[in-house]
């Protein structure tokens, strides 16, 4: 058996907590202990562990749909809430690739959200000043 959380192959040994299995009853703890190597196995020869890259969480830029929808637009801002709803869920339920597409999707509407805010604002301003 190879360990989900290390990915090291494993063994397990009575008395012990196992941070990769979880909480469990009193009594039932167990631990992962790692395997000397078997150089005369089915294993032998055989690569060991691929390195995982690490990446970090996809930001759900939730506080910044919610900025936008009060000060600069509305329906957009209300669209980039969704996706930044969407991201949170995905994250929960570890679909990394799916909340990492709907990030982006937020991440754009609020960058657009922002700068039509900021046209019609200026816009303005600048429709005040002339007709005044």
């Amino acid at each position: 058996a190879v360990c989900a959380w290390s990915g090291a192959p494993m063994r397990r040994a009575r008395g012990h907590f196992c941070p990769c299995r979880g909480g469990s009853r009193l009594g039932q703890f167990l631990t992962t202990v790692a395997l000397p190597p078997q150089y005369n196995g089915p294993m032998a020869g055989m690569p060991g562990p691929v390195t995982v890259e690490h990446r970090p969480l996809p930001k759900d830029y939730m506080m910044e749909s919610v900025l936008v929808t009060l000060f600069c637009c509305l329906l957009t801002g209300l669209i980039a809430i969704v996706y930044s709803h969407e991201t949170r869920a995905a994250l929960g339920r570890g679909d990394l690739a799916q909340a990492e597409e709907a990030s982006r999707k937020a991440r754009s509407l609020v960058l657009f959200s922002l700068l039509f805010g900021v046209f019609v604002s200026t816009s303005w301003v600048i429709y005040v000043v002339v007709a005044l």
